[in-house]
């Protein structure tokens, strides 16, 4: 507040002026401002760490269960040997945490029921509990369903339940209720998030409970209230960042003496849940006898990859990095069926790697691996392109099953559309891809060429009126530089002197704008059918 005194000219008092100003938004965008740096660094933090983390973390867990599968049961030594895997485990977890709340491990959305998710971990929860602890969990049935990442969901409700139980020491109750509600405007806005229908978790217990000091601190990353080594800070952060990307709101209501309750509300999903009390997959076979390019910068790794494959009966090629694996590539004239590549490697990328194989075996199938986080893989456009990838830290049944997977699944049709009109690209990709093409983009015939050379492309569908390079001469370039790429040409004017011109040019099939979805889907298959056969 600022107070002015006005005076008349003789210097008499004449009248006052007050200016108040109302901070609290400044303070809040400070408050928001302050907490997204803090965000930045941790988040730099969890991710330069996760990659050399997370290979270290491999060759823990990986060598782990190598040692306990040729243990016999009555063996002494598999104790400390599940010791070791548990901890690989918990330092795994630890890792996700980091990552989570600093928003560096992209989350997998889908439609979950977050009665069948507590269903499922009851058992392990009361196991958590232990029992001095009365554990009570109140199901509404009429709760509704959430759009979130299942595995968030369940580290949510873990870190609520050891926080709840490390705060009764002496014993106590602890309640987990599922229910729904209704936030409208004023309550809304109040919680920052939107009016609407929402799930709601409540996570109750008999503890101490909090001050308002320690309260207003609880969801700052690494701030605790427990002993040293009886809690690394993460836990409620983690659990503030997941709600609010799943677009949600934490409510906390505690006072000392009187316990504590944690309120989610998470926006309510339409849709069906996942159904989680479906049996466990059979046991499929994992063994081959194909030739498998590894291509891994750490030799820890690059071991424990041969020590897991080699037994199942592949035959290993091993490298330590891009140019070794090109090298020792020229030097083997029989088939390669896989290549497992680490994404980060000194000198080449792995990602580089897969484009200058693909150039002499363009039937070479591609597994990469990474240590860094998912949000990271994502931001490299992996995720888009559909391709393979393993995380790291992986279980030696995970790496098995990928590569056996990968190996037993037929080949995949790879269509590049090229229009300057992003709606015909659209409607073209949105036509292809729920029939399981790899659908690519370009807007002219310059980046067509340019995607042609970096991929390897089956059919290129292609408009003929375009700025920068045109249709015909891209038909034209591409036929002369891939004589086995498969040429659909498209066009809306002209008549049919321009389609006419492009069979000339190497054109195997002309679409005439407007089509049919179906003519699209036809033609394509026609395309496939005669690069397969040869007509």
């Amino acid at each position: 507040m600022v107070v002015s005194l006005i005076r008349a000219e003789g210097g008499a008092p004449r009248f006052w002026i007050n200016l108040i100003e109302d901070f609290t938004e400044r303070k809040e965008r400070e408050r928001r401002f302050l907490h997204a740096q803090k965000m930045e660094v941790v988040g730099r933090l969890a991710a330069g760490v996760s990659h050399d983390f997370n290979n270290l973390l491999t060759v823990i867990s990986g060598n782990s269960e190598l040692l306990l599968d040729r243990l016999p049961q009555q063996d002494p030594a598999r104790h400390e040997l599940q010791e070791i895997r548990a901890a690989g485990e918990r330092a795994t977890t630890l890792t996700q945490r980091l990552l989570a709340f600093s928003r560096q491990e992209a989350s997998h959305f889908k439609v979950l029921d977050l009665n069948s998710i507590l269903i499922g971990l009851n058992p392990m929860l009361r196991r958590l509990t232990g029992e001095g602890i009365q554990m009570t969990i109140a199901l509404d049935p009429q709760a509704g369903r959430i759009e979130a990442d299942q595995i968030q969901i369940e580290q949510i409700i873990m870190n609520l339940v050891i926080n709840a139980r490390d705060a009764m020491p002496e014993g106590g109750e602890l309640t987990i209720a599922t229910g729904s509600k209704r936030l409208t405007g004023p309550a809304a806005d109040r919680w920052g998030v939107a009016a609407g229908d929402y799930v709601a978790l409540a996570v109750t217990d008999t503890g101490h409970g909090m001050d308002q000091a320690t309260k207003s601190r609880i969801f700052e990353p690494f701030f605790t209230t427990k002993e040293v080594g009886k809690g690394t800070g993460l836990g409620l952060s983690t659990v503030h960042e997941i709600v609010q990307q799943s677009r949600g709101t934490v409510i906390v209501d505690s006072e000392l003496g009187r316990g504590t309750s944690f309120r989610i509300y998470i926006p309510r999903a339409s849709g069906e849940g996942k159904d989680l009390s479906t049996p466990p997959k059979a046991r499929v076979p994992v063994e081959g006898s194909e030739t498998i390019m590894v291509a891994e910068d750490d030799h820890a790794v690059r071991e424990l990859i041969q020590k897991l494959l080699e037994p199942a009966g592949y035959r290993l090629l091993l490298a330590r990095d891009g140019a070794e694996a090109l090298a020792m590539v020229q030097q083997v004239r029989d088939p390669i069926h896989l290549l497992i590549s680490d994404l980060a490697m000194p000198m080449m990328r792995g990602t580089d790697l897969a484009n200058r194989l693909a150039a002499t075996r363009p039937t070479l199938k591609v597994l990469y691996i990474s240590g860094y986080s998912g949000r990271w893989i994502a931001g490299e456009g992996l995720a888009r392109r559909g391709v393979a990838y393993l995380q790291k830290p992986f279980t030696g049944d995970s790496l098995l099953q990928h590569v056996r997977a990968i190996l037993d699944a037929p080949p995949e049709a790879c269509i590049l559309i090229v229009d300057d009109d992003p709606t015909i690209r659209s409607l073209l990709r949105d036509v292809l891809q729920p029939s399981g093409y790899r659908v690519l983009e370009a807007s002219n015939g310059r980046q067509a060429l340019h995607q042609l050379r970096q991929e390897r492309v089956d059919v290129l569908i292609t408009d003929l009126v375009m700025p920068e390079q045109e249709g015909m001469e891209t038909i034209e370039a591409a036929k002369k530089e891939f004589p086995d790429l498969r040429i659909l040409a498209m066009s809306g004017g002209f008549g049919e002197q321009f389609l006419t011109i492009a069979q000339l040019l190497g054109a195997h099939q002309i679409l005439h704008k407007p089509f049919g979805t179906d003519r699209v889907i036809q033609v394509v298959q026609s395309l496939l059918r005669q690069r397969t056969t040869g007509y």
